[in-house]
């Protein structure tokens, strides 16, 4: 099929790269790898279906035919739809990853030295939730931090939240640096409890996307590291972390419920 996109109203150059490189990647790999050889109707559905979400995410028409889609609208921020796109996928992943989870295999971990699917959850939540609180504190007003030592920026849902859970971590952990010891601590609880924390968590980081301006993605928010940390590089070392724990969180799942 014929998948085209048009951008009729592409802002400035940095919206047109976004565009080429999504265009690339919805329509030129999957038809260089899929549509070249055989051509299946699973391939065919799978290309069709993948262009279409994200052309409407994106605010495109679509269609097989005609060479003039649709247009974006000029005000849209590609950049934070984008971003709410990736981070909605994670909180899919999320959901997937727990749900019929027992109390027990939320904890169990295929070997001494592995992580458990509670654990990984946890962690991509904590790392979430204390990030995008350190942006909006900083865009709010606030230092963007210097030392190296933790600081546990203000803003966030886990004091709300810590007390349901019972984690037995000290105020502010993340879950960087944990031991296997710290790993086999996490709590044996309701699935349903994490994924009310973390689905708490995706709430607040979407109103702060949704409230980021053009001119605050360039904003210094940590100052520890050389170059310095700009929101759109945490914001995108956010995704980057929470998409590689919510894929290992579906990967010890399968280990877990996988029949023999």
């Amino acid at each position: 099929p014929q998948i085209r996109f048009v951008n009729t109203h592409a802002p400035d150059q940095t919206a047109r790269s976004v565009y080429n490189v999504l265009r690339h990647t919805v329509y030129e790999v999957p038809r260089q790898k899929c549509l070249l050889g055989p051509e299946t109707s699973h391939a065919r559905q799978a290309v069709s279906g993948t262009a279409t979400r994200l052309s409407r995410r994106l605010g495109y028409s679509y269609s097989r035919r005609r060479a003039r889609v649709g247009r974006m609208e000029p005000q849209q921020n590609w950049a934070i739809t984008i971003l709410e796109d990736g981070f909605g996928r994670v909180r899919e992943g999320v959901e997937h990853a727990l749900l019929g989870l027992t109390p027990e295999q939320l904890t169990r971990r295929p070997s001494p030295a592995s992580n458990s699917v509670g654990w990984l959850v946890w962690h991509l939540a904590r790392v979430t939730d204390d990030h995008f609180a350190a942006v909006a504190h900083v865009l709010g007003g606030g230092e963007a931090p210097r030392r190296r030592e933790r600081e546990v920026p203000p803003g966030q849902v886990w004091p709300e939240w810590q007390p349901r859970l019972g984690t037995p971590y000290p105020e502010g952990s993340t879950g960087y640096g944990h031991t296997s010891d710290q790993v086999a601590a996490f709590p044996q609880i309701d699935p349903a409890l994490l994924n009310g924390y973390h689905a708490a968590v995706h709430d607040r980081a979407l109103g702060i996307l949704g409230g980021l301006g053009p001119d605050d993605f360039g904003t210094v928010v940590d100052l520890r590291w050389d170059p310095p940390v700009v929101v759109a590089v945490r914001i995108m070392s956010i995704l980057n972390d929470a998409t590689q724990h919510v894929g290992q969180a579906a990967y010890v799942r399968g280990l877990l419920t996988a029949t023999r």
